[in-house]
């Protein structure tokens, strides 16, 4: 299948969509049989909670119709209170209307009291009873269920997701812990580009190497000041004088309202996600190309946009020649003008990657809808190439196996397998736009170095991935009103432990009043007040603690330990916020129980 890989969408349609489903389904099947649970006595039990949950869908339903029967009691009854109060007040000029609608009033309000109070209120308790007699019952059938599936449910691991890429595309291999020497690796022999600063933090990462090229998946939190304008209105009157038909002086009073705006800094936040592929490939090449909506377009329109590029290029080209620049067409146009990278900076790198097979299968990449079609945007700097894919920013990430436990069997089924092909749909057509250029599959030109000590133990990134797993509440100012950005510094380390200070930026907010002055109809300048909030930058200092314990999800979780206040573990660590008093010891003590 390795020479397939050549061709991305004929390898995912004819072999590696249907090869992963198929090991998804296998895989599940496997936990099914080493949990040894009764599937058709969960069923029946499932079965038979549905039915009782069917039950309390019908009640509600016959509730709903009570309760708007009540609604329209009620408004008769306000309308035969109304009706006889007007019929008292008219009773000595209309005197048979009058009684009428006294009689017809009495006569609602007692028929509404009576339906309600002898019929609906009975029908509604009775139905209420019986809803919460099927809740019950539903209840313990769940818990029933539940128990069942616990065999299960406790050998779901989240990282078997990533097992089963590997299985099916033996080309990656996924990292469990994003190292100090791959972020080395990366930096110092593939020109890593880091899209991360103080105004960023990050959220998780996924690492390895796909086909012995390093990779990086980088999701992280994305801090900006912007702006929001807030505005304000003030109601003003006044009199004028005019004089009517008999010429008499008069006075009338108008009324204005008066608007006022103000723009004010206001702090925005995006999760932003994107892949990171360290290659050898044109080490010299740069350039940038943004995601179009080609896979969208008909024929005849796709056509007149590639007739207009292609007159674009000629005058690009001839443009860059005048001025001595390097800039030359491609004689596939249709390629040129749908892949773009027209600021390509070496020419001959660029022919010499993008061959006539790694032309067309990216074109054939742009206009598929099997995938995401072109939702991709790649920025290519000397070694260092990174793809930001629409679909990315939805993709679900977090590897998680409490996501797959279920009280029903097949619900637990149907969620694993839909997750994971999801899953590998989404990795698998981020790689795409690389795994069109056969060039990109060429192994590393070099030889891998030597680990290396340093300072702390993990990075820096997978310190500000564990902070935010724990959440942003547990660092976060008291007195914080938007979310933090959490930034990490290491502190020192014992052995295999790093204790780290993670620095919380967020904003307090203060309502303030801004009085504009604007112009009346009167003639006359007014203040018109306008509201809005200051943010107010403030920081919260605390410290966390990170030890390696290089096991699975289902390994940590089958010791049977709890985890500290404000832990968690990910990527094979473990991490717990500190109180400020804990001795080096006591973190130890902490960590020990765990290994």
């Amino acid at each position: 299948m390795d020479g397939l890989l050549f061709e991305p969408l004929k390898y995912y349609s004819d072999y590696a969509r249907d090869a992963h489903k198929e090991n998804v389904s296998s895989h599940f099947d496997s936990l099914l049989s080493a949990s040894q649970i009764d599937i058709e006595q969960n069923r029946k039990i499932v079965s038979e909670y549905d039915l009782e949950m069917a039950k309390v869908e019908k009640i509600n339903g016959k509730l709903r119709g009570y309760r708007i029967g009540v609604g329209f009691l009620v408004a008769l009854i306000v309308i035969g209170f109304v009706a006889f109060v007007i019929g008292v007040c008219i009773i000595n000029q209309y005197r048979i209307p009058s009684i009428c609608a006294i009689i017809g009033g009495i006569l609602g309000v007692i028929v509404g009291f009576v339906v309600i109070f002898a019929v609906l209120r009975p029908k509604i308790k009775h139905h209420e009873e019986l809803k919460n007699k099927h809740l019950q019952r539903a209840q313990e059938l769940k818990n029933v269920a539940f128990s069942q599936m616990a065999p299960l449910n406790a050998l779901f691991d989240g990282g078997d997701t990533l097992r089963l890429i590997e299985k099916t595309m033996p080309q990656i291999k996924f990292d469990l812990t994003y190292s100090t020497n791959r972020e080395r690796e990366l930096i110092e022999e593939y020109d890593y580009v880091d899209m991360t600063d103080e105004e960023t933090s990050v959220i998780d990462t996924l690492g390895g190497t796909m086909l012995k090229n390093p990779f990086l998946y980088e999701r992280y939190l994305d801090h900006t000041m912007g702006t929001q304008t807030y505005t304000g209105t003030l109601t003003i009157s006044w009199r004028v004088a005019y004089r009517d038909s008999e010429g008499r002086l008069r006075y009338r009073t108008r009324t204005q309202v008066l608007h006022a705006s103000v723009t004010k800094p206001k702090p925005y936040y995006t999760v932003c996600t994107h892949l990171g592929y360290g290659c050898d490939t044109a080490p010299d090449l740069s350039f940038s190309r943004n995601e179009s909506d080609t896979d969208e377009l008909s024929e005849r329109a796709l056509a007149r946009r590639i007739k207009k590029g292609e007159k674009k290029l000629k005058d690009r080209a001839e443009k860059s020649i005048s001025k001595g620049g390097g800039f030359q067409e491609m004689v596939n146009s249709e390629f040129d003008v749908l892949f773009g990278a027209h600021n390509r900076n070496h020419e001959v790198q660029f022919r010499l990657m993008y061959t006539p097979l790694a032309q067309n299968n990216t074109v054939d990449l742009l206009r598929s809808k099997q995938g995401y079609g072109d939702d991709f945007n790649i920025i290519k700097q000397g070694r260092y190439n990174i793809v930001k894919s629409n679909h990315a920013q939805a993709w679900d990430m977090a590897r998680n196996g409490s996501r797959f436990c279920s009280y029903s069997v097949d619900i637990a089924r149907r969620i694993f397998q839909e997750y994971n092909e999801e899953y590998f749909k989404s990795v698998f057509f981020d790689f795409a736009p690389l795994l069109a250029v056969p060039a990109y599959q060429d192994p590393p030109a070099h030889f891998a170095k030597e680990p290396r000590q340093f300072a702390n133990n993990y990075n820096y990134y997978e310190y500000e991935c564990l902070a935010n797993a724990i959440g942003e509440g547990a660092f976060a100012h008291s007195d914080t009103k938007t979310r933090s950005i959490l930034k990490a510094q290491f502190v020192d380390k014992r052995g295999d432990v790093d204790r780290v200070a993670i620095t919380a930026h967020s904003y307090k907010t203060i309502k303030r009043v801004d009085y504009v002055s604007v112009l009346g109809g009167d003639g006359r300048m007014h203040l018109v007040p306008v509201h809005w909030i200051e943010y107010i930058p403030i920081t919260k200092i605390s410290q966390m603690a990170v030890k390696s314990l290089g096991i699975t999800e289902k390994q940590l979780r089958d010791k049977g330990k709890s985890y500290p206040q404000n832990a968690c573990y990910l990527h094979g660590l473990l991490a717990y916020q500190l109180n400020g008093e804990e001795s080096w010891e006591d973190i130890e003590k902490t960590f020990n129980q765990y290994t």
